[in-house]
């Protein structure tokens, strides 16, 4: 029996493998079992730690955390500017017309859509927009963790 040092833990490997299954978050416990988190995990805080090492540890734990559940970190709050986006890209319009064509079971090209969406634009290829800049940033308004974070920030300041 070969002795190895697991975290804080020290033993055998027999020891060492049953750690490892204990040692399990209990959202990837839930997550593995096919519940859906919604964003939301439980934290277990030392508060005999202090501040620095709490803000240190948690901002790590985020990190590692965030990953594994593929939630995307939204670094600053939203603005006029991300609306003004939306607008000048369209986005909404372009929600409407997918979920509209999915619900219908049709299927909308890059080309039909640029066209419906920009009519008055000939020096762009709309496609190519639709492909690389209004899809992408229409799955990103309407995920899971954007759309929290958004009633989060509008619960949080009504103005």
């Amino acid at each position: 029996m070969r002795e190895e040092v697991y975290g804080d833990f020290k033993g055998d490997d027999a020891a060492k493998s049953a750690y490892e299954v204990l040692d399990v978050p209990a959202w990837k416990m839930l997550t593995d079992l096919g519940v859906n988190l919604s964003g939301e995990v439980a934290v277990n805080v030392d508060l005999y730690a202090s501040e620095d090492k709490l803000v240190d540890d948690f901002r790590a734990w985020l990190k590692v955390t965030r990953s594994a559940l593929g939630v995307h970190d939204i670094v600053r709050r939203l603005d006029k500017s991300d609306f003004g986006r939306w607008a000048q890209n369209r986005i909404l319009a372009y929600l409407d017309l997918t979920l509209w064509a999915k619900v219908k079971g049709h299927m909308i090209t890059n080309q039909v859509m640029g066209v419906a969406l920009f009519p008055d634009e000939y020096n762009v290829n709309l496609a190519e927009r639709i492909r690389k800049t209004v899809a992408p940033e229409a799955s990103i308004a309407i995920s899971t963790p954007y759309l929290e974070a958004m009633a989060s920030q509008a619960m949080t300041n009504p103005e």
